[in-house]
């Protein structure tokens, strides 16, 4: 009741945007601005996070129903083009994995996931449908829900009653959540719970009551009235006991036992860690190390603690989101939005009439315009903790110039690369350095994409890399997809992204102080990219860390991932 209350002050206040303004916070702020005119009235159809993969649905109570769509540089991709409801359920539609889902006809029912450009990649005929994930996209027929992939093509058909993306045992699909998780789906058929993997089959079987996500390899399932949770395996990890359980987050979740109304966190073993506190009531699940508090008895004003459970900043706000990029976005009535760190530092003073939490790096807010109207304007704010280190700052601005890195990937430069995102940057490396679309590249090559090769992804563009040869499993049929990449494992992956564009071996390589310590697969790709050369600058594709040493074990940071893909394009 609580987070619902929450949500409808927000939707309400970012409407009506009639607050005061604090004075400017003490550091200048970063802002891009939105490169169209929208009414004070216009309101984020997304309202924690804004923008999703780089892009985010405005809609204007001036056009009805009707939505825009701009980028995260501000640019308006097109205005007014598609009909949602911003008090509906389409608060929750936005871009996942390069489509978004809309609406394009009530009678009869037909959805459509459009591109990036606002072109109509898939029609579909369906009650619902739900945001991709892992390839695959949810929908429901006639009352039962199936998968589709995205070429639009039936994977699974409809025969389930009810699918799960859910908080704390709440069953939200209607959020456009629903779908694969971690190689799995929760769903319901003969009204028990089950998992199905991407072909439909039944991997654990329907027989509970209610069957939650899996999430950090546990998914927390109701059995007898009681929650306890299992592995992928169906192995039971914990013991049905709760009265109430959450999903794991930050290697903790949230439950409650019988006989009591209080909280506390578990770990994965079963073990209470962070008991009941009388003062306190525990209001949600960590995220990033830190979960909300409130007063107990006294729900207007939250806080945050850690993962010991010390009050870290004592309940004080009106309102508060989960920590998202290592920022909270706060409310003080009065003065409006801003966001603190872990430390309880109001790093950006409260002082916005509408906000959301960062997520990519960017938060959509409103700043007063000094009118009569007492009116708002949209503005994008850039996170100020998320910023590339200086030496690294002009190859990166060369790489986004260049159109090398994508956008929704414009972000987190200091965070460890994933080895999704590496295989889309390689990917994208070869679309832009050819001009040739994925497609082609597999038809030049002679093959094709195996949609049965791995069982945690049906992501086209994974699945194209590993038939490229760019990136194969890390192990028989396991992806990976966030898992994190070393230094050697890069090196493998641009020695075989320079090899599908025909750039030659270089045998002048260099010679590493730990060059014994480079596992025998990695060898010849550590020699190539220490060998070949950004031609504009003279630059080994990769070189030393430092001390003449290449690091091999080490992890790779996106912004190290970025320069040495702009490297290999350059490479003559």
């Amino acid at each position: 009741m609580k987070k619902l209350i929450s949500t409808i002050l927000f939707i309400l206040i970012v409407f009506s945007g009639y607050l005061p303004v604090s004075k400017a916070a003490e550091q200048p702020l970063d802002f891009v601005d939105i490169k169209a005119d929208f009414g004070f009235k216009s309101a984020i159809l997304y309202g924690e996070f804004s923008f999703i993969d780089g892009f985010a649905w405005i809609g204007d109570a001036k056009y009805g129903r009707q939505a825009s769509l701009v980028d995260r540089d501000g640019n308006l991709i097109f205005k007014n083009k598609f009909v949602m409801d911003a008090f509906g359920r389409s608060d929750h539609i936005h871009f996942s994995e390069g489509l978004s889902r809309v609406e394009v006809s009530s009678k009869p029912k037909k959805w459509a996931y459009i591109d990036t450009k606002g072109n109509e990649v898939i029609v579909i005929e369906a009650d619902n449908v739900m945001n991709f994930q892992e390839g695959l996209a949810a929908f429901k027929k006639d009352g039962k829900w199936g998968f589709i992939d995205k070429d639009g093509d039936v994977r699974v058909r409809p025969q389930f009653e009810e699918i799960s993306n859910s908080i704390r045992g709440i069953i939200v699909s209607e959020f456009g959540y629903g779908g694969f998780k971690d190689g799995l789906a929760a769903v319901k058929k003969s009204g028990k719970w089950g998992f199905i993997n991407y072909r439909g089959d039944e991997v654990i079987p329907f027989k509970y009551d209610l069957a939650l996500d899996f999430n950090e390899g546990l998914a927390a399932v109701k059995l007898d009235d009681k929650w306890g949770y299992i592995d992928k395996d169906g192995k039971v990890v914990i013991k049905s006991q709760f009265a109430e359980a959450s999903s794991f987050n930050d290697g903790l979740a949230h439950i409650r036992k019988f006989g009591t109304n209080k909280y506390s966190f578990i770990d994965k073993s079963g073990k209470e860690v962070i008991k009941p506190n009388p003062e306190y009531e525990y209001f949600d699940d960590f995220r990033e190390g830190m979960a909300i508090i409130t007063k107990d008895g006294i729900n207007d004003l939250y806080g945050f603690m850690d993962s010991t459970g010390e009050v870290i900043v004592k309940p004080k706000y009106n309102e508060v989101k989960s920590f998202s990029e290592g920022l909270a976005r706060v409310y003080v009535e009065g003065k409006g939005y801003g966001y603190i760190d872990k430390s309880g530092k109001e790093i950006i003073k409260p002082q916005f009439t509408s906000a959301s939490s960062f997520k990519d790096g960017i938060a959509l807010v409103s700043v007063r315009v000094d009118d009569s109207r007492g009116a708002s304007t949209r503005k994008i704010l850039m996170n100020p903790l998320d910023k590339p280190d200086v030496w690294a700052k002009s190859e990166i601005e060369e790489a986004i110039s260049l159109n090398l890195v994508p956008i929704e990937m414009k972000y987190g430069y200091k965070n460890n690369i994933t080895r999704a995102e590496f295989s889309k940057l390689a990917l994208n490396l070869l679309t832009v350095k050819t001009g040739k679309s994925i497609d082609t590249l597999l038809q030049e090559r002679g093959v094709t994409i195996n949609s049965n090769a791995f069982d945690d992804t049906q992501d086209n563009i994974l699945l194209a890399s590993n038939a490229l040869g760019i990136v194969s499993g890390k192990s028989k049929g396991i992806f990976d997809p966030n898992g994190l990449i070393t230094r050697q494992e890069a090196a493998v992956m641009l020695a075989r992204t320079a090899k599908v564009l025909g750039i030659p071996e270089n045998i002048n390589s260099s010679v590493f102080s730990d060059s014994e310590s480079i596992a025998d697969w990695a060898k010849d790709a550590v020699s190539f990219v220490s060998a070949v050369e950004d031609n504009t600058n003279h630059a080994a594709v990769m070189g030393s860390t430092g001390g003449n040493k290449f690091s091999p074990y080490s992890n790779y940071q996106k912004q190290q991932a970025f320069i040495t893909i702009k490297r290999l394009f350059n490479v003559k």
